[in-house]
């Protein structure tokens, strides 16, 4: 058999068995995702929509295990809804559930249509840049999408948020297709108006899913401004008007959002409590000094480690004046212990390894049920995470962070030395994945502190999945061509 042919059975495998990994989750029965922690709420409040055959507590929750259906007309009594860009694929699902119930005549929503969109919408766009890349001869990148796609994107610990109100799945599937049209553009010999159009609506669909993300549209303006200086390009005037919407946008949204009713002003309190109360002062050498040199009183430095959800709190907040503090406030800490906020890292990175949200039941009809994540089907890159020594984690994150160093310094000297080659694309690659990838990092740790920070770390978990997986790569590259890593160029 040909090369050409042993490609494309390859190509079609990977994507066969992509497709076959996600399926099995999105369809299983009982239906499997990750139960709620209250964050649903800011969804089924925009359409009306609540949770039936699930055991809910305070504010709705049900970790115990996810819902299968969900029941219209339910009221709620504030307003929780969460305007953003992840709302069109909820809206989608539910039309195509209202859809069928007019057929059929049923009056409930089933959550798998979510899950089922999304299933759908990852495979086509694996399949179709693919499909792009094999047909300019890059089939290397088409392969290594392929593989990316089968291995990581449809692994469990993201397909699991698939059948949920959760908008992580979601600012996945948005970040894949920013991602993927962006490299396009990149790499074709001709980008057209069209395909820088598409990569900006990609990052401005993912910069306003969530607050989280409202600073990845401008930071993918700023490297796309360093590859236009490298690359000695001219973009259209109409794709330099669309950067400054994908660049501003986003953050006004998600600003806006944040304050447009009751309920989201309580994230601003709730965040500045585990941010400082939680993770600064637990990290302080003195944590009544610190307390005193933020403002605070010192009987603070008491409760330094202690979330708003610590069992302490529960009868009234215990530093309410950490509330009033901003996050400006930082400058203080770094004048006071420079050193403080990187001896965060450690517990963070800890926090980070659960990839699978352990706390969370995965199965509909069973408490806290949680599968075999190291056996067939289920195999999970999220089991071999909790499993692995902390220090072999955290050599992991120092080496993806020094790549990003290494490949930055790189991009630098390239707009400075105008007589040198043209910048690889790998690199370019590289650049941007591991950039947006750290930004969610430091984005979470600075937001909410250690709160939740496993599940808040979702895409950085996938940029260190992803980058792993090209490292890997490498061999088959150098026994091949006697080059490193040229996915984007021609053989």
């Amino acid at each position: 058999m040909s090369g050409y042919r042993v490609g494309l059975v390859i190509l079609f495998v990977l994507l066969a068995l992509g497709f076959a990994r996600n399926a099995f989750i999105v369809w299983h029965q009982p239906l499997a995702g990750f139960g709620n922690n209250n964050d649903f709420l800011r969804t089924q409040s925009c359409f009306n929509i609540g949770p039936v055959g699930v055991q809910t507590v305070r504010g709705g929750q049900h970790i115990t295990m996810p819902a299968t259906t969900y029941e219209y007309g339910v009221t709620y009594p504030m307003d929780y809804c969460y305007i953003g860009s992840g709302l069109a694929l909820f809206a989608a699902a539910i039309g195509i559930d209202q859809l069928e119930n007019a057929l059929t005549g049923d009056t409930y929503l089933q959550l798998r249509y979510v899950g089922s969109l999304l299933l759908v919408g990852t495979a086509f766009l694996a399949a179709i840049y693919c499909t792009l890349w094999w047909r300019q001869g890059r089939r290397d990148a088409a392969v290594l999408n392929a593989a990316v796609y089968a291995v990581v994107l449809c692994d469990p610990f993201n397909t699991l948020y698939h059948n949920t109100l959760y908008l992580e799945g979601i600012a996945l599937y948005y970040g894949y297709a920013a991602l993927l049209a962006t490299f396009y553009a990149m790499g074709h010999p001709t980008p057209r108006r069209i395909h820088w159009g598409l990569a900006m609506a990609g990052w401005l669909l993912f910069a306003t899913v969530k607050a989280q993300y409202m600073l990845h549209g401008a930071l993918a303006v700023i490297l796309l401004l360093l590859w236009c200086r490298i690359q000695r390009c001219t973009l259209p005037r109409s794709i330099w008007l669309l950067a400054l919407v994908v660049m501003f946008v986003p953050f006004a949204l998600q600003q806006w959002s944040m304050q447009r009713s009751d309920f989201m002003r309580m994230f601003k309190p709730t965040n500045l409590t585990n941010l400082y109360l939680d993770t600064v002062l637990g990290a302080a050498k003195d944590p009544h000094a610190m307390a005193e040199r933020l403002g605070l009183p010192r009987t603070c430095g008491d409760h330094a480690g202690k979330n708003i959800f610590h069992p302490d709190m529960i009868g009234g907040h215990l530093c309410p004046e950490v509330t009033e503090l901003s996050r400006r406030h930082l400058y203080k800490v770094i004048l006071a212990e420079p050193l403080l906020l990187l001896r965060t890292l450690p517990e963070a990175a800890a926090r980070s390894r659960d990839w699978l949200c352990l706390r969370f039941g995965t199965l509909h009809g069973q408490e806290h049920a949680r599968p075999d994540f190291t056996s067939l089907p289920w195999f999970s890159l999220g089991a071999l995470t909790a499993a692995a020594p902390f220090w072999l984690l955290a050599l992991w994150m120092i080496g993806e962070l020094l790549l990003l160093m290494v490949v930055s310094l790189k991009a630098a000297i390239h707009t400075l030395d105008t007589q040198s080659a043209a910048f690889p694309l790998r690199h370019s690659a590289l650049l941007w994945i591991g950039a947006a990838g750290h930004l969610v990092f430091v984005v979470s740790l600075l937001g909410d502190g250690y709160s939740d920070i496993a599940r808040h770390n979702h895409l950085y978990q996938n940029m260190l999945a992803v980058l792993l997986f090209f490292r890997l790569s490498f061999p088959l590259y150098w026994a091949k061509t006697r080059d490193y890593f040229d996915i984007f160029d021609k053989r």
